[in-house]
């Protein structure tokens, strides 16, 4: 297949088709996973970048690799498409406590600073999570070290883009970040008087177990969402009455039949992108069969 190609070409040429090529298409097989450990890393990393490439499973084999020097780039752009998928489990080895050793406390800090600086594939609520536990590092283990302004600052323009993309998943990912912004409310002790009912789930100094304690509790009362934090994108302020799930299932999926508008990306500027690729494609399609007609003479 061209994917083949694409893998056996130099760098330069290879990388050029491997941006270029469709993930799928009638007369196209799919891509050959055997190949895919055989490749140089800069090929697979601009595989890794595609959004339109799933391959989870694989990018989550190399981002659970023992993070080193060598595989920096490469453990990055395994998480830095939106195919990617951070798992709820994956929170669990990256709280900083009070207890872990000062290597330790520094190995999850630098793979916080990984997740905020490149993971596209974090949910909203994962995101957000991300940036507390990077601005709420105890101060004893990190002090005056630069670990909350830039770093979360880029992980909130990450979290912005992801909204705008998620098209009709953004009502679920909306929810879920709502929710866990109620965990961080009931933590502070701020939240309404309406939420008081979940106190007893308070994880003290742990937002997220937080989270996932109340999180289907509050799915199922649906009347209560409309008390739940506000999310602001590009000056308005959500939920919407567009972005409002009206039937869901348990784990908070939204199984309306509706169709609701979702902030993404204009649909001319969707059509733009698809049009530039087909043509790289089919430009780069020419090239591979000038080579090979040339080399049967």
């Amino acid at each position: 297949s061209l994917w083949r190609v694409a893998f056996t070409l130099p760098d330069g040429f290879g990388t050029d088709l491997i941006e270029a090529l469709p993930a799928r298409a009638g007369f196209m097989e799919k891509i050959p996973l055997d190949d895919l450990e055989k490749i140089s890393k800069h090929k697979l990393s601009c595989l890794f970048y595609r959004d339109d490439v799933a391959l989870n499973e694989f990018r989550r084999k190399i981002y659970n690799e023992p993070a080193t020097d060598k595989n920096d780039m490469l453990r990055s752009a395994a998480i830095s498409s939106i195919a990617f998928k951070l798992e709820d489990e994956d929170f669990k080895k990256l709280t900083i406590t009070k207890s872990d050793s000062k290597e330790e406390a520094k190995h999850k800090f630098e793979e916080l600073r990984t997740l905020a600086q490149a993971c596209r594939g974090a949910t909203m609520a994962q995101m957000e999570a991300i940036i507390d536990m990077i601005q709420e590092l105890p101060d004893e283990l990190f002090p005056g070290f630069s670990h909350s302004g830039e770093v979360t600052a880029y992980a909130r323009i990450m979290q912005g883009g992801r909204a705008r993309s998620l098209g009709q998943r953004f009502p679920q990912e909306l929810l879920n970040w709502r929710i866990y912004n109620l965990a961080s409310y009931l933590e502070k002790d701020i939240a309404d008087s309406t939420f008081n009912f979940l106190k007893s789930d308070i994880v003290k100094g742990n937002t997220w177990a937080t989270y996932l304690k109340i999180r289907p509790k509050v799915l199922n009362k649906t009347k209560l969402h409309a008390d739940l934090p506000t999310f602001e994108l590009d000056g308005i302020m959500y939920p919407t009455k567009a972005t409002v799930i009206e039937n869901m299932d348990e784990d908070g999926n939204d199984i309306s039949e509706s169709t609701k508008v979702q902030p993404q990306n204009s649909h001319l500027e969707a059509q733009f992108k698809t049009l530039q690729k087909t043509i790289t494609w089919i430009f780069w399609m020419g090239i591979v069969l000038i080579v090979v007609m040339f080399s049967k003479h």
